[in-house]
């Protein structure tokens, strides 16, 4: 089985890891690819965000090389999640993509061909929903296929 996880450095999105690792495991032999995705227009923003383990972001950083750096802090922690799936046996690959999340999972999900899709779902609905847009609920209705979604609320 080939499960495509995303994950977006939140610790509400790496709530998927523990359900996804009792399923891989119940299903024998899976591959799990982990994802994130660094979308360029969040860049800025992210420039002057706390560095990954607490410490601040250099000052007066170009573009560049803040995404350099973001890049490389992403991957870092993708290895970290991807070493504690390998620790139950399991097999996972790792990627950071850069674009829309959305279109880089899309892409992505073609490309790797996965049984099944694993996201978190940041539990927004209604108004919250259609102003900021959901990527679970793109991709489910992209239908790029079977999705696993763990919710906040569980």
């Amino acid at each position: 089985m080939k499960i495509l996880a995303t994950v977006d450095g939140s610790e509400l999105s790496e709530s998927i890891l523990g359900p996804l690792q009792k399923l891989a495991a119940s299903c024998g032999m899976a591959t799990i690819r982990l994802i994130s995705v660094l979308d360029p227009a969040d860049i800025p923003s992210l420039a002057t965000a706390p560095m990954v383990g607490g410490g601040a972001s250099p000052r007066g950083e170009k573009v560049a090389d803040t995404e350099r750096r973001l890049l490389g802090e992403i991957g870092a922690r993708l290895q970290e999640l991807a070493e504690t799936l390998r620790a139950e046996k399991l097999e996972v690959e790792t990627a950071v993509l850069t674009g829309k999340p959305f279109e880089a999972i899309e892409a992505e999900a073609r490309s790797f061909a996965p049984d099944l899709i694993a996201m978190a779902t940041h539990g927004r609905s209604g108004i919250a929903e259609q102003i900021m847009g959901s990527v679970t609920t793109r991709v489910l209705k992209a239908g790029l296929a079977p999705l696993f979604i763990v919710s906040p609320h569980q």
